[in-house]
């Protein structure tokens, strides 16, 4: 129990070698390293019916975000902790926002739980979040806007952002190229060419 990303295949290779063993023969430990050679699994437990079966259950790290590091993207989770390389053919990767900058894995949570505690994320697009110089975040938005938070006050910085963005028509909002809003009580707007 507990497979979503790891596929079945793979536990069954590695338990296919202990088919007609000996229930109380099984190495456990042995089984359990070697089901944690896979990236995704977080925990490993288990336990038999001391007569014919052996139970997995399996906890797999859940991704928070993508972060894109010398031209790969890697699957990272809440605490950044890197899981695995993203293939490129996988549906869900359109479900991540994409991070750059250095360490910015590490700090991703901080950011998400901010744009949760907004709804940010349920009416702008974010296409990817740049962690600038390890102070601050500049959000890009699908239509490629960029907005370029305060270094110490992001969440206000995005507040300013929604309250501009209400008084906007689309037609505005899709030629803003930049929306400098490091001063939380001015904000400077650049719009395309």
């Amino acid at each position: 129990s507990g497979l979503v990303k790891v596929e079945h295949s793979f536990l069954e290779n590695k338990l296919k070698k202990y088919l007609n063993s000996s229930i109380f023969l099984l190495p456990l430990d042995e089984i359990t390293m070697e089901i944690r050679e896979n990236n995704w699994i977080k925990s490993v437990n288990l336990s038999t019916n001391y007569r014919d079966t052996l139970f997995v259950s399996l906890e797999e790290y859940k991704p928070l975000g993508i972060y894109s590091f010398n031209d790969r993207k890697f699957y990272f989770d809440n605490k950044g902790k890197i899981i695995d390389e993203v293939k490129i053919d996988l549906s869900d990767y359109k479900n991540f926002i994409v991070f750059y900058g250095k360490s910015s894995n590490l700090k991703a949570k901080i950011i998400i739980d901010l744009l949760n505690s907004l709804n940010f994320q349920k009416k702008f697009n974010i296409k990817s979040i740049h962690y600038i110089e390890k102070r601050r975040w500049d959000i890009l938005l699908n239509n490629n806007t960029k907005l370029m938070l305060s270094e110490n006050s992001p969440k206000k910085s995005l507040q300013n952002f929604i309250n501009i963005e209400k008084n906007l028509s689309k037609a505005d909002i899709n030629n803003i190229k930049r929306l400098d809003l490091r001063n939380t009580k001015k904000t400077l707007i650049t719009y395309n060419k």
